[in-house]
């Protein structure tokens, strides 16, 4: 992969070597951030609840007010911070134009992503309860199947993976996946509902929710759940890739967008023709096929690690040939691209260090994982230690690192770890200042992005125990 393009260009630093969208009965819903598919599928989705008990845990949300100035705020800082990283919610411009578009489910899911990004006092226990009662809506069954409970259940497993809870994460991931593919999101609609006012922009919104599940769904796979990949993969897709983020949040249609995940193959037929949604979702599909190709109980074989470099290699021309970067012109972060970025180096770190794919099954844990582990493991390459130098150095690009994907720990504890072997394996004093200082700027990075998750947090300290000082070896030092 053109590494000097994916940290040059990127500015990180040079290192060598029917229709869908089904209508919801509309009512009168109540609705500033504080700090600078098959029948067999539809089968087992309907089996997942129990309604007796579903109608009894409905009651639990009369403390949810959607009009509050709490909630408000809360659902700014969600747009202002959270959904620059996953756009697939409708726009800003058209949620306060039309609040009443959202259910009070997919509010409440907005607000728990965006209260853990303000100070505690903030979000007391009993409203935190509320949120979470009101948005656990989306699991039950007596609640209208339609793409607005995808989205809820998108939100929830995010916030439920960066906060250390895979099962639950894995099953509204599992759920949504489901439902999706119960409803047809996979296949484009010939109309958009709820609102046949804005049909281009809503259809625009189900293309982006189903591609960002697909996404999701990658991501999760590389911690091992990788049943719900397969079945993203599997299934028949004829919707477009998203379109430009700058003219969603503007409300207008897509002009381009592409067909088909491989477009990169081709040139573009200019500069910024193609979204960098579409190359962050290209950046998944091939992590999800090199993770598919190398499972536990198979080695990934010469051919198909050099069709991944190879397939990875043209992605990156294409996105240079189309004259994207993660730091914009204006000094702004792409979170498209800097995903995309982070993606593609953790994939390349997954073809070259063997330890890789067994480690991040063990996340954030590190379960059976010691101090010796760093000594004895196997020795990372050149390439694999340029891409976590490459994630590593994603970091300073922005000190607002809680605008971030909720998954950037995922890719730092990885760069940490193969910093923290490198460290512990250094011959000389250069490579080991070298090393200690990549682990000490990815531990404190994981600290900071632990003060609103708790899996960065968790990494953060095993990787300081797998790290620390030994009796007889005067390399190494406590980070």
């Amino acid at each position: 992969m053109d590494s000097e393009f994916l940290q040059g260009c990127y500015g990180i630093g040079h290192t060598p070597a029917g229709s869908w969208g089904q209508t919801r009965a509309r009512g009168e819903h109540n609705a500033k951030f504080f700090a600078s598919t098959d029948n067999a599928s539809s089968f087992q989705y309907k089996l997942l609840w129990d309604p007796e008990k579903d109608s009894r845990d409905s009651t639990a949300t009369s403390g949810f007010d959607r009009r509050s100035t709490l909630t408000a705020s809360l659902v700014s800082v969600f747009y202002g911070s959270v959904f620059p990283s996953h756009p697939f919610i409708i726009p800003e411009k058209l949620y306060q134009k039309n609040p009443s578009l959202l259910p009070d489910h997919l509010i409440a899911a907005m607000c728990i992503l965006g209260s853990s990004l303000v100070p505690a006092p903030f979000v007391t226990r009993e409203v935190a309860e509320s949120f979470q009662a009101t948005a656990a809506q989306a699991s039950l069954a007596c609640v209208p199947d339609d793409g607005f409970k995808v989205q809820s259940l998108m939100l929830l497993a995010l916030s439920e993976y960066a906060n250390n809870n895979r099962a639950l994460a894995c099953r509204r991931l599992d759920l949504a996946i489901d439902l999706a593919l119960l409803t047809g999101m996979n296949r484009r609609p010939s109309a958009t509902a709820p609102d046949r006012e804005t049909p281009a922009i809503l259809d625009e919104m189900w293309n982006r929710t189903w591609w960002e599940l697909y996404f999701i769904a990658g991501l999760f796979s590389a911690s091992g759940s990788t049943g719900s990949w397969m079945r993203m993969s599997l299934a028949p897709v004829d919707r477009p890739l998203p379109g430009h983020c700058r003219e969603y949040m503007e409300c207008f249609a897509p002009k381009h967008a592409p067909s088909e995940l491989r477009f990169y193959r081709r040139r573009p037929p200019k500069r910024h023709y193609w979204s960098t949604f579409a190359f962050r979702v290209a950046s998944i599909h091939l992590m999800g096929q090199v993770l598919e190709w190398q499972s536990p109980t198979r080695v990934l074989s010469p051919p198909l690690a050099s069709q991944a470099v190879e397939e990875m290699n043209l992605l990156v021309s294409c996105m240079k040939l189309s004259g994207n970067e993660v730091v914009k012109s204006d000094g702004r972060i792409d979170e498209q691209l800097f995903s995309t970025s982070m993606i593609l180096h953790l994939t390349r770190i997954l073809l070259d260090w063997p330890e890789a794919g067994g480690i991040l099954r063990k996340f954030p844990h590190l379960t059976d994982i010691g101090p010796d582990f760093m000594t004895t493991a196997f020795c990372p390459n050149e390439e694999s230690i340029s891409a976590a130098h490459g994630i590593i150095n994603l970091v300073p690009l922005d000190l607002k690192l809680y605008r971030r994907t909720p998954c950037f720990g995922l890719a730092l504890g990885m760069a940490a770890i193969l910093y923290g072997v490198k460290y512990a394996q250094a011959l000389t004093a250069t490579q080991s200042q070298n090393a200690r200082s990549a682990l000490r700027l990815a531990v404190s990075a994981l600290r900071y992005l632990g003060e609103a998750h708790q899996l960065p947090r968790i990494l953060a300290t095993r990787v300081e125990e797998l790290t620390k000082k030994r009796p007889g070896d005067e390399r190494y030092q406590l980070i």
